[in-house]
Order: C-alpha cells, then sequence, then structure tokens
C-alpha cells in the first residue's frame, strides 16, 4: 500500500508542477481561441502644482532730502508666482501693506499704505527672473529708488 501511495503523490506533485504554467484561453463553439480587442487605458491626467507663494526681499534706497531722514527701508513682495502679490513694509513707524503687480513688458507698479494715512506708489521694470529696480513716491514727498531680486 505504502508504495502506490507513493505512486500516486508522485505522480499528483508531478501534475501540479506541470500545471503551474498553464492559462486559460476563451474558445468559440468550434474549439477555436476568441481574441478580445486590447481595451486602450485613459491617460493619466495630473494636475500642475499649484504655484508657491515665495518672498522677495526688496530695498529701498532714498532718492530725495525727505527720504534720508528716514533712510534705506527694506520691503517684502511675496509673489503668487502669477504676475501679482502682497507689498509690505515698514516706513517711519507705520505698517504699510498693499500689491505689486506685473504688467506686459516687464513694466509693474506696487501700491501700499498705512493706517494712518501715509501711502506709497513704484513704478519697476523686471530686469531678469525675479530681479528689477524702479523708484517709489510716498505722499510725503520721499522719493526712493527701489532694487529687488539678487
Amino acid at each position: 500500500m505504502k508504495l502506490k501511495s507513493l505512486v500516486a503523490s508522485g505522480a499528483a506533485a508531478c501534475a501540479a508542477a506541470s500545471l503551474g504554467g498553464c492559462y486559460v484561453v476563451p474558445v468559440d463553439h468550434r474549439g477555436n481561441p476568441v481574441y478580445y480587442p486590447a481595451v486602450p487605458s485613459a491617460p493619466v491626467v495630473t494636475a500642475a502644482p499649484a504655484p508657491v507663494p515665495a518672498p522677495i526681499q526688496v530695498r529701498l534706497y532714498p532718492a530725495n532730502e525727505m527720504a534720508s531722514k528716514t533712510g534705506p527701508l527694506t520691503a517684502v513682495v511675496i509673489d503668487n508666482a502669477n504676475g501679482h502679490g502682497t507689498f509690505q513694509l515698514h516706513y517711519a513707524g507705520e505698517y504699510m501693506t498693499g500689491e505689486a503687480t506685473r504688467l506686459r513688458g516687464g513694466q509693474g507698479v506696487a501700491n501700499a499704505a498705512s493706517s494712518g494715512g501715509t501711502f506709497m506708489k513704484c513704478n519697476y521694470t523686471v530686469t531678469a527672473n525675479s530681479r528689477g529696480t524702479g523708484n517709489c513716491n510716498f505722499s510725503n514727498g520721499a522719493q526712493y529708488q527701489l532694487h529687488f531680486g539678487s
């Protein structure tokens, strides 16, 4: 009995090993293989990454006597990477905030105001990647030349 069960076990093992590489092919009623057209996969669409706001340091240097009383200033533009950003600085003890917008041809404008009534307007030109120069005029007559980028 042992020999018969040993032979049966060996035969079962061989059969199982030989079937490991098999696959099923569909056939029609005549026994011919049936081939189905490949289903095209839909293209995977991914959204572009959202622009990341980037701070740009702006340096303002006095350009007239009124501005020299306050001295050089530092401002920050938070650029949202689509031609627009917020503009912030401290001037003569006041916090000023506003906007900076790039226009066509590398030109741009920036405006800011404080709750105390002081306001300013700047015109600038972008000369390279996030670099540029321009002029700012404050409501008290102070004039500054601005530089930004590295």
